[in-house]
């Protein structure tokens, strides 16, 4: 493509331009949580070709892309929900669990629930055309050991204990850490015992199902009182996670979260916020019996039935939060 100079553009930037402004437009049909962060700066673009392009229209661009982006993630994201929804139908309204239909061990030699790790409930799901390949790789993945499995094999795959009677690919592949290659973008409710009511078709409008991934959370500190309110405070193990250039600020986490309902918040912060009583934000109860809004990204030990919201990719599972374990970047 043609540079721009500092006096005209092509017809072909003219067009990009109006591309921009309809993308504007779209990224209107995402709810928006409010929060806070400078946006950042789209790496996409060579710095060559922006330093010929006049201010206002590098930033027209810029906005451009990232709502495109936000927007085909937030798609994304909605059709994995809905592709778990219509499997909750024909499946007694749960969602998707490995361990339910390899009780032979034909797939994998895992035993029971051990078999419900993100990759092979995915797998399940692109296996049984519910899902592609492509959907579980972000329009905004920034992380270069994450790529679309290219090589999923649907039938008879090689990695099973018994190819002919597979029920999945154990080819595909979340853990993308220690220079592995993961095939997935994003993070889901860990199925864990607690957590199993919401690993169902609830159409609750506030709890998360599926998610943007974020940064490994070290703690939540509450501030504050039950007359005066709570503040959250989280601090995160890394500084500069991966997960923050997703979307927005490279200071600050935001990110497209999906809920039980199938609606889709883009959201732009990580710590809750609100009242208990508002009801805009799922909270749990304590082993004390008091309420407190949930962290999605973080499982609380005060959580008394175990159920708060716990969004990561997990590359072991079991019946116990403790059995599974989660990777981040």
């Amino acid at each position: 493509m043609a540079h721009l100079s500092k006096k005209a553009f092509t017809l072909v930037e003219l067009a990009a331009l109006v591309a921009a402004g309809s993308a504007a437009l779209s990224i209107a049909a995402v709810s928006v949580q409010p929060g806070f962060g400078k946006k950042k700066p789209d790496a996409d673009q060579p710095a060559e070709k922006d330093a010929a392009q006049p201010p206002n229209l590098i930033g027209a661009l810029a906005r451009a892309r990232a709502s495109a982006r936000q927007l085909k993630d937030s798609n994304q994201i909605r059709g994995i929900m809905q592709s778990m929804i219509i499997w909750a139908n024909n499946n007694n309204g749960k969602f998707p669990l490995p361990s339910e239909f390899d009780t032979a061990d034909d797939t994998v030699s895992l035993n029971g629930r051990a078999k419900d790790t993100t990759a092979n409930i995915l797998s399940v799901m692109i296996f049984n055309g519910s899902i592609s390949t492509e959907l579980c790789i972000s329009a905004a993945e920034v992380n270069p050991n994450i790529k679309v499995d290219g090589r999923y094999e649907f039938d008879r795959p090689k990695a099973a204990i018994r190819p002919a009677a597979a029920l999945w690919d154990p080819g595909f592949k979340a853990d993308f850490t220690k220079d592995q290659v993961g095939n997935n973008s994003f993070a889901h409710l860990q199925p864990s015992d607690g957590r199993l009511p919401r690993w169902a078709d609830t159409f609750s409008s506030l709890e998360p199902i599926v998610s943007n991934r974020a940064p490994e959370i070290e703690k939540v500190e509450r501030k504050g009182d039950d007359a005066a309110g709570w503040t959250y405070e989280v601090t995160t193990a890394k500084k500069d996670s991966l997960t923050l250039q997703i979307h927005g600020a490279k200071e600050t986490w935001e990110g497209n979260v999906g809920f039980g309902d199938g609606h889709v918040d883009f959201m732009t912060r990580i710590a809750p916020e609100g009242r208990v009583e508002d009801q805009k934000w799922l909270a749990y109860t304590t082993r004390e019996g008091k309420k407190f809004l949930d962290t999605y990204f973080f499982d609380e030990d005060d959580d008394k039935e175990g159920s708060n919201a716990c969004l990561g990719i997990f590359t072991t599972a079991g019946k116990s939060p403790k059995d599974f374990r989660g990777i981040w970047d």
